[in-house]
């Protein structure tokens, strides 16, 4: 289960909220990796489809804000209408926008600082130098996806021991 939010009553009690499957949102923008198994060779296969989605999401959404400010400077006859579609055309836009950029995001290489920590987390966990030796044979770099599956997994790791 997990936790959308709390509400604090006081403070011994608190109302959760909570969902057993993870909203469709998060389905779409996440990247599911498991470092215990070799590294997807696809990650950058559908990379050009995205950049093309997200520059089409992203020019639609400024045609919304065009079409809205002319409703509101030239104040045609049909100016509510023309201000209903463009806040349809900018809403809708704007969420495929943020989805489509999720799934580009995902896939950015590692900042200096980044990649530091990672090879801190390499030295620490072999499973992830195992990891990271078998995306470097791969002839490509880490993503930050990769990246956030293994501080996930260094995380996990670091709580099973603990308990």
């Amino acid at each position: 289960r997990q936790v959308i939010f709390a509400q604090p009553l006081s403070e011994k009690h608190a109302i959760l909220f909570l969902y057993d499957n993870p909203s469709p949102l998060t389905e779409l923008t996440t990247m599911k990796i498991n470092i215990l198994s070799t590294p997807r060779s696809d990650i950058f296969k559908n990379q050009g489809k995205y950049i093309f989605l997200y520059n089409l999401f992203l020019a639609t959404a400024v045609s919304g804000i065009l079409l809205g400010v002319y409703a509101v400077i030239v104040n045609p006859a049909n100016a509510e209408t023309l201000g209903n579609i463009a806040m349809w055309i900018l809403g809708c836009s704007s969420i495929l926008f943020f989805i489509v950029g999720e799934k580009l995001r995902v896939r950015r290489p590692l900042s200096a600082q980044q990649e530091k920590e990672l090879e801190t987390l390499c030295s620490t966990h072999p499973e992830i130098q195992n990891f990271c030796q078998q995306v470097a044979a791969a002839n490509r770099h880490i993503t930050y996806a990769e990246f956030e599956a293994c501080q996930d997994f260094a995380e996990e790791k670091k709580n099973v021991t603990s308990q």
